[in-house]
């Protein structure tokens, strides 16, 4: 593609005649709502390590019955197992061109106003690669609603059944004591789990009047979650609305979108290279005439945990076949 050049991409009248005004519009900046919630493995990946990223996991210790000791038996010895998740990392990145006589005769600073689209690109994106960690097959775990106060359960990373009835409060505490009682899923912090899904999934919990408000649990010095909703059970929801991160609509279903409840641990973020910007001042070569800005980065997200397991298991995602 070629570069933007000042004589054909630049718009005619007053962006040639800098009779302007002292700031450019753009589009609201994309702010990251499901990236924060990814978190990176004590274990560091860094350059000269190659490109897969080994994640350990060990089974817990069966809690004995009676840890009385006799003095005459030895001390028992219980065993555990230990497995692997792998994660490759790839390159990402997006860039712009513009040439030498654009940055001289523009009234902006070419670099300047695409470094902040490139931003805002950047932002967009990073959040689209978490969510479809969230929503990959190896989150097995999918809770699809079927009635107003239940549903079904698929465990194979793909949903069979049609979703047929909007997300309840009473759903919620089936996800909550799923979490908690039946794969022992740590919460994400304190005693709260977090839920992100749509305004689709997130319309019937909002019509019920079971729903908490972000002041009535909210303290001074807590931490309040970008697009934070209210909180159901011990679950705290979070909306997202670009459809490229999760989208409105989850399979045939016309009552949810894509979302997800998860405790700690939930999807790993691999980085060799965080997402940064750069600037290539000679792009072509061409003696200084064609310059680019960019974002790059080499990095992956990943569930944690690619099984159902009791005791591994960190996600469920909200879902239709």
């Amino acid at each position: 593609m070629p570069a933007m050049s000042w004589g054909f991409d630049s718009p005619t009248g007053t962006f040639r005649n800098h009779a302007l005004s002292n700031r450019l519009l753009f589009q609201s900046v994309g702010r990251t709502k499901v990236l924060p919630f990814t978190q990176v493995p004590d274990q560091g990946l860094g350059t000269h390590q190659g490109e897969t990223f080994n994640m350990f996991r060990v089974t817990s210790l069966a809690v004995p019955t009676d840890a009385a000791l006799n003095e005459s038996i030895r001390i028992p010895i219980d065993r555990t197992t230990m497995g692997t998740r792998s994660i490759t990392v790839t390159e990402h990145g997006r860039g712009v061109e513009y040439t030498n006589l654009n940055e001289q005769l523009s009234a902006y600073a070419p670099a300047s106003y695409l470094q902040k689209l490139l931003i805002q690109q950047m932002e967009f994106s990073l959040d689209r690669s978490a969510g479809r960690a969230f929503q990959h097959t190896d989150a097995r775990i999918i809770f699809i609603p079927t009635s107003a106060t239940g549903g079904t359960f698929d465990t194979d990373g793909t949903p069979s059944t049609l979703a047929s009835a909007e997300l309840t409060f009473a759903h919620c505490g089936v996800l909550a004591d799923y979490l908690a009682g039946d794969i022992h899923c740590p919460p994400w912090q304190s005693d709260y789990y977090m839920g992100i899904t749509t305004r689709r999934t997130l319309r019937g919990l909002k019509n019920d009047n079971l729903l908490q408000s972000v002041h009535l649990y909210l303290r001074e010095g807590d931490f309040f979650y970008r697009g934070e909703v209210g909180m159901t059970e011990n679950i705290r929801w979070v909306q997202v609305d670009v459809a490229t991160t999760l989208d409105n609509s989850a399979g045939a279903s016309t009552t949810v979108g894509e979302g997800m409840v998860f405790g700690d641990e939930a999807v790993a973020r691999i980085e060799v290279e965080a997402p940064h910007l750069r600037a290539n001042p000679n792009y072509a070569n061409d003696f200084g005439r064609t310059h680019a800005v960019a974002w790059y980065g080499i990095y992956a997200f990943a569930p944690w945990y690619d099984v159902s397991v009791d005791g591994f298991a960190r996600i469920i995602r909200i879902s239709s076949s």
